[in-house]
Formats: structure tokens, sequence, C-alpha cells
């Protein structure tokens, strides 16, 4: 009935690489074409989360790339960059898909946004998507509380192995002894003076480049 049936291995080559409509044509001995087309899936990259500070874990997940035929023992590698720089490899599995996890660079700018990317290694394959690092912030913990009560602060954002210098309405109560980290963090608790003023108070947190603020209530006991 001029029927034709067979396995098709789709090939690895710049053609394919990129995914999207593929057109198949078989010929004959009689001079007979016959032409279908269908859709190759395109590499995709997914990150999570898509907004994160300095040092954060971030989790990268890719599909429809490259896969490994059965009787090919070693799996493609995929190198994982971010804004230009390797942080990870891994394996792409016998189904084209891969998960790989790192951590933000130390370096990586504030307010900035990122190229993440995915590259098969000796390959012109590669998926790219965006991350996010905000601002240099601090967060307060309680944002209402008495006087000698707990305060906690938490930064983020700000420069590296820097002094801060921390006040409380006009009150300087952190001078010395705290220091960022690499990635720019810190957390420090302490309490209220019996001095400090009712109502609201603005935080304020200092390195030698840098300053932030918040606000906190104190009320009596």
């Amino acid at each position: 009935k001029g029927r034709l049936f067979l396995p098709l291995e789709i090939p690895v080559n710049d053609t394919t690489l990129d995914g999207g409509q593929m057109e198949i044509r078989v010929t004959d001995t009689g001079g007979r074409t016959g032409i279908g087309t269908f859709n190759l899936t395109a590499p995709t990259l997914i990150v999570s989360p898509l907004t994160s500070t300095r040092g954060s874990l971030v989790k990268v997940t890719g599909d429809g790339f490259v896969v490994t035929t059965l009787n090919d023992t070693p799996r493609y590698l995929i190198d994982i960059e971010y804004a230009g720089e390797r942080v990870a490899t891994t394996e792409i599995n016998p189904l084209g898909a891969f998960d790989a996890n790192f951590r933000i660079p130390s370096d990586t700018k504030i307010k900035s946004e990122n190229v993440v990317s995915a590259k098969v290694r000796q390959l012109a394959s590669d998926a790219k998507a965006w991350h996010c690092v905000p601002d240099a912030s601090i967060a307060l913990e309680p944002t209402n509380l008495p006087r000698r009560g707990e305060l906690t602060i938490k930064a983020t954002g700000f420069p590296a192995f820097q002094r801060v210098w921390i006040k409380v309405g006009v009150t300087w109560v952190v001078l010395s002894g705290l220091y960022t980290d690499v990635n720019g963090v810190f957390t420090h608790t302490f309490s209220l003076s019996e001095a400090t003023p009712l109502g609201e108070q603005i935080v304020m947190v200092h390195t030698p480049s840098l300053a932030r603020f918040s606000t906190v209530t104190v009320s009596r006991r």
C-alpha cells in the first residue's frame, strides 16, 4: 500500500540544536517525495527564586536539551554561568533535562539584573534566564517593642567586610565590633535602653559607604 514505518533518531547538528519546526522529506527510488513537519522542543531554563541576595542558594532547571541515546555511556555536560562566571556544572539526563544549584557570587552588584545561562559543553546549544539581586536593606524584628526589649536587625546587600554603626533615634547603640561578612550581610541583636524615647523611632544602619534606615515603635512595658 506504499506505506513506510521506520524509527528515526533526530541528529545533533546546528539545525536541530535550537529546536523549532523541522521538516522531513522521504523520497523513494521512483522519485516520489513525501514531506512532513514536526516541532522540536527548544531548550528552556527556569531560575528559582527570580530575586535573591548575594550568597543565596538558587536552583536552575533545564529541559528540552540534547538527549543521550541508550548506546551512549557518557552524558552531555552542562555549564551554568551567572553574569558570565561559571558557577556550576552538571549532566543532562537521558530525557534532556537537568537540575542544579549554585550560590549567587559575593561580588555581584546590588540592584542588578543578571543573565543565567546553561551551555552544553562542546555543542552550540544553550538557554538563558534572568535573576535579580535586590538593593541593600534592613529588616527589624519585632517592629513594636518596649524599652529594654530586644531588637534584632538583619541586613543584606551592604559592602563586604565593612564596619557597622547603628543608631536608634538620636542615640548610637553600636559603635564598634560589628562588621558585614563576605556577602555584605550581618545580624545583630541588642536591648533598647530605658532612656529610649517612646513612639516611632528611626533605626539607622551605617557603613563607611552606605546607610539604610527603617522604623520601630517603642512602647511602655
